[in-house]
Parts: C-alpha cells; structure tokens; sequence
C-alpha cells in the first residue's frame, strides 16, 4: 500500500506527479522507500513497508507525516539526513549510507540506505527518493564474529606459556607476549622472519629442531624438548608441543612453548647425585640431603613410591599446587589411592598403566604422558608426566621417581580455538539449505584434511523478494582468519543485494562496489557463481563473478552442458559491471555448482579430475537423486585423488521438478 496525499496544500501538485511515478513498483518493495520534495524536504511518499515502520515507531497514523520533514517526526534524524539532503542537491549524484542506527520502542536496529535524486527534463532536483534495508542481524553476526575474535587473543596474549601460530615454514603470524619473553625476541623483530632461522643459527641444530617439531606435528611424540638460541645469545632449554590447524584453507602451526630450563638443570643434577651415589657408598648420607633439597626446589611437581609397596614415600611442593591438595607420605596411601588419574578423554587408566607404576614394575622410562587428574576439591588438571626407575648397585628397582608438568591452561586454550573453528564455520556453510516445494537442493562440504578447520569456500541458497530461487557458491582467495571473516561478509552482502534485485548482474556489480573496499590487502578476491532460477520462463539466470563453470544436466537427454561466460572476480575492480546469462531449463534438470576442491583432484600425477571428471559422474548418475549425486561425486573424487583431497570441496545441486506447474 502507499499514502497517497490529500487536501490543498502548496505541496500538491509535486506529490501527485511522483506518486504516478512511483506507486506502481515502490509499493512493492519489501524495503522501506520514501520520497521527499526540495529544497524543504518534506515527504511526499512512502511505500508500505516505511508505514509499516513508522507504526513500529509509534505514528499509529502513517498519513500524518505527508507535507513533514523527516526530523519533525524524529529530531535526530535531522543531523543524519539534513546535510545528505544537501550534498545531493549541490552535487545532484546519489549518496549511500551504511549501518545507520535506528532506535525502535521495542528493539534497536541498524539499516543500510541509498538516496537517489529525481532530475527534470532541465536537469533539476525535483525530488528525493531513499530505499533503506535493514541490515540488523548482519550487524550482529559481524559484532558477535569479533568480540569472539578478540576474547581468543585476550586468552592467547595472558597465557603464560609461550603460545605462537606460524605457517608452514615457521614464520610466526600471532606470537604472545610469553613468547617474548622466552625468546627475546620482540613482534616486530620475528615478523616475516623464520623462528627457525632465530632460534638455531646453526644449521645443524636446526635440522634436529624441524625433524623433532616434524614428529610431534605428525603425532609420532607428544611432545619434544629442545635448546634454542635466544636473542642475546644464552642457550636455553624449552618443550614444544604443537599440531596443524586449518583456518580459512590455509595450513597453520598452532605451537606451544614452555621454558624448562629450570627443570633440565633439575634433572640433570638429579642424575649427578644418583651417580654420586651409586659410586660412593661412603657419601650416601650427604647425597640424599642434597637429593631432597633438589626435589623439593624442581619448579614442577615431583614424586617419589616406593617400589615394594608402591606407596608414596616423597612429593614435592608443585605436586600439592597441581593435584590440589597433599600426599600424605606415610606409607598409607599409594598413588592409585591418593588420585583418580585418568586419560585425557576422561575414561579411567588402569593402576598398572599409570607412569609411576609402569616404571616400577617394569622399569620403564616414560616421558610426556599427558594424564587427566582428578584432584581432591573434584576439579581436573591436566598434566604431562615424565617417570624413570631408580635401582640400586646391583640393578634392583627400589624406587621411581615422576615430575608433572601442569598444561592445563593450554588444553583450554586449544579447547578455546576449536570453538573459535566452528563459530567461523556456522557463519560460511549452511547446515541445511532448502528451497520452496518443487526445488530440491542438496549441499555437501568436505574438508581435504581431518583436522578442524575452516576454509574459504561458502554456498547458500534462498528466494528472492518475488520468491524465485536463489543459489550462490563462492570461494574466498587468501589464507586466515581475515579470508575466512571476507567469505561471511561476502555471502551476506551477496544475499542481500541477491534478494532485492531481480538481475543476477545487478546484484552481483552492486555486491562487487560494495566489498571492493573491505578486501583485506592487494591480490585478495572472491569468486562467486549467483543462479536466479525463472519458473515461469524456464530459464536459468546468471553471472559467474570469476568462479568455476556450472553443469547443467539435462534430464531429457541426458547431456551434459557447461556454463561458458565468466567475469572478474569479486575484489578486483569496483566499477566492473557483471554480466546476466541465460540457459533453458526443463523440469528435472539439475544445475550443479561446486569449489576448486572437486575440480582439482589429483592423483599426483597425470590429468586433473576437471571437468571430463565431473561430465563422467552426470552421465552415469544423473537420473538419480541430488543427494546420491553428491554422494558419488564426492567418491569419485576422492578415489581420483587417492584417498586424499588436495583443497576443501564444495557442491550444490538444484533440481526443479515442475519449473512452470505444467
């Protein structure tokens, strides 16, 4: 519906002229639009959908602001508007605004707005006409995307253990203040420079470091204990634990560095005074006054069974910090007494495969076996334990002796990150995308690793304002958490201009002007491929803004046919203008878009899976279901690369079983 003005007014004939111009498609629009005259700026017109928000506002009577400014309804609309208003006049060019904030009676709102002048035949502004969209939630998912982003490095940067993410090769990308420390080396000297290079100058001690960190990378060690270089020269001793994370497609070190140095020198007195020991009979006494004295000053806890009874016979004082609470060492209780310890899944570990006893019994070595700890307040610590046995003169095992290590902090903080990995997730892929009755769509996504992670690539699928069906898929280039941030803003923005504009072109040259300028850095874009599917014509709109081809498969006879015409990406050009295209379509035809992930397996050698690959599943599966063509596709890919995907996949697939009812 629209106002339409009524009574004399010296604003009459202005109002009426645009009324006829407008009424027949602003009144359709699902958002708000309204026109203003110059040069006082009072309203002449709006369409349902600004009525309809100005009731939410309290005018219960949308016809009382015909002839009125927009600040003699709300006086603080006046410093937003007035010098728009203004500028357009001087310049007579359009002005966009970007998350205007509206406060309703019931709720706050935020809303994006574009203002178009109306010239005469003499090239004079005869009026103002304002679309404004509402842009809310959007808003709120990028508030809540990076408050949650800075709560995870406010954790990152406090935690006191040396805590760095770093690409491949050792190039440090966010590097705490611990691990400053640590190293001595400030942010700005390791930026762009390998902490390998830093940390071991030689080159033989760097090839031992990158093989240990290997290791514990693949999962071979848990944990692996090195020396590095710090910045003023002094050789320190550190443990390193790590594992490869995934953030929006790039492969990411996630490292974890704890000074020991303290704790080596520990150990290695340790072994002198048992040598002592062992070599010197006549020196016992005094060797054991200095064994305790050692233990009880070991930064980490440090415990002590006996091997006959397995009772605890001596813990030190960072055992009483890291279980919460002390052993009584009164040869009552044994360790499987005093602690419930567990793995770090939480499901119970048996007394005989526990450190302590495994070196008392069999005499094992054991280092880094991360534990869970039920302490005595009923909290859990985890832990890593290193144990060894202590034997006498003729080899017997008398004792064994463990020191632990509290991580606990860091399983939070890894705990922390995979949170962080699914929120990113949440926001690129669609659990469920669905289409009204008589469209079938069906998605899959598929990671190349089986880490966590988030990669670039997105897909959605909605209907337009006039209900068509809408579907989109894209892939953001670059690596990181800034790739994976575009790749929701893209998508969002993509949807939004994608629901209001009917021209697959239109939506995506507006969506391109709008995202050129939060591209994060030169080179960085984003290929997106936007389907508009027509059920009255029959036909298939698109533009392709730099992504892979579509497939169409034709149900009548079983062809397979690849969109040809593409684009600039997103990102490169802001005045680019993106291109419509058509393809006819028959009931039960299926449009099939997906990533780079499927387009190129390899095998390591020989050809690509490509296009010939995916032409094969169509031909061969293309009657059945969109699900079961995922399903094969996704199989044939897989056995095409091996078993292992070089990139993350994507696919949709739309079916449309009666495009015209017919």
């Amino acid at each position: 519906m629209s106002v339409k003005p009524h009574g004399n007014s010296e604003y009459e004939h202005t109002r009426e002229e645009l009324c006829d111009i407008f009424l027949g498609t602003c009144d359709k629009v699902h958002h708000t639009f309204n026109a203003v005259t110059v040069p006082d700026f009072r309203f002449v017109f709006i369409n349902h959908a600004q009525a309809k928000l100005l009731q939410e506002a309290g005018v219960l009577d949308p016809s009382e602001i015909i002839g009125k400014r927009p600040w003699d309804i709300c006086s603080k609309w006046e410093n937003v508007l007035l010098s728009v208003y203004s500028d357009i006049l001087k310049s007579k060019q359009p002005k966009h605004l970007v998350d205007i904030e509206l406060e309703l009676p019931s709720r706050q709102t935020y809303w994006d707005a574009s203002l178009v002048p109306i010239m005469s035949e003499a090239g004079e502004v005869i009026s103002i006409t304002m679309l404004a969209v509402e842009v809310t939630e959007r808003k709120r998912a990028e508030d809540a995307l990076r408050e949650s982003e800075e709560r995870f490095r406010a954790i990152f940067e406090k935690s006191r253990d040396g805590m760095f993410i770093g690409s491949t090769d050792g190039i440090p990308i966010l590097y705490n203040r611990a691990m400053e420390r640590i190293s001595g080396y400030s942010k700005e000297e390791v930026v762009q420079r390998s902490w390998f290079e830093l940390a071991h100058p030689e080159i033989e001690d760097r090839k031992y470091a990158i093989d240990l960190m290997e290791q514990v990378i693949e999962g071979k060690i848990p944990y692996a204990e090195l020396q590095i270089t710090r910045k003023d020269k002094t050789r320190i001793w550190t443990s390193f634990s790590g594992n490869m994370v995934t953030i929006g497609g790039q492969h990411h070190l996630l490292g974890h560095t704890v000074d020991i140095t303290a704790r080596k020198l520990a150990e290695q007195q340790l072994k002198e005074v048992r040598d002592a020991a062992e070599q010197a009979a006549a020196k016992e006494a005094e060797a054991r006054a200095t064994l305790q004295v050692i233990l009880d000053t070991v930064p980490v806890g440090v415990m002590m069974a006996d091997a006959q009874t397995h009772r605890i016979t001596y813990f030190s004082p960072g055992v009483i910090e890291i279980m919460g609470g002390p052993v009584t060492p009164d040869a009552t209780e044994t360790i499987a007494d005093a602690y419930e310890i567990l793995r770090p899944d939480g499901s119970p570990l048996a007394r005989d495969e526990m450190p302590l006893p495994r070196s008392l019994n069999y005499g094992e070595r054991l280092y880094n076996v991360e534990v869970l700890i039920q302490r005595r307040d009923g909290s859990k610590a985890a832990a890593l334990v290193n144990s060894a046995p202590v034997r006498d003169q003729n080899n017997r095992i008398t004792a064994a002796v463990a020191s632990i290590t509290d991580i606990t902090e860091m399983v939070n903080l890894r705990t922390m990150l995979e949170e962080q990995l699914t929120m990113l997730e949440r926001a690129l892929i669609p659990r469920e995308p669905a289409l009204n009755v008589g469209c079938k769509v069906a998605s899959a996504y598929l990671p190349a690793y089986e880490r966590r992670e988030v990669s670039g690539d997105f897909y959605d699928a909605f209907h337009a304002f006039d209900g068509r069906p809408v579907v989109m898929i894209g892939d953001v280039s670059g690596k990181g958490i800034e790739a994976a941030a575009l790749a929701a803003t893209t998508r969002s923005t993509v949807r939004a201009f994608a629901y209001e504009y009917p021209s697959p072109g239109d939506a995506m040259t507006r969506a391109n002007a709008e995202l050129y300028s939060q591209m994060p850095g030169f080179g960085s874009f984003v290929t997106v491929f936007l389907a508009v599917l027509d059920s009255e014509q029959e036909i298939l709109h698109y533009s392709n803004a730099g992504h892979l081809p579509a497939a169409i498969y034709h149900n009548k006879t079983g062809e397979v046919e690849f969109t040809t015409s593409n684009g600039l990406a997103v990102g490169i050009s802001p005045n680019y203008p993106m291109m419509t295209y058509h393809i006819t379509l028959e009931p039960k035809d299926k449009l099939v878009m997906y990533t780079d992930g499927i387009s190129e397996a390899w095998p390591g050698h020989g050809e690509f899976f490509g296009e010939e690959g995916i032409e094969r599943v169509l031909r061969q599966f293309g009657q059945e279901s969109p699900e079961e063509i995922i399903s094969a596709l996704l199989a044939a890919t897989r056995d095409w690369a091996g078993g292992k995907l070089r990139d993350d996949a994507a696919v949709v697939i739309v079916e449309c079983e009666a495009l015209s009812g017919g």
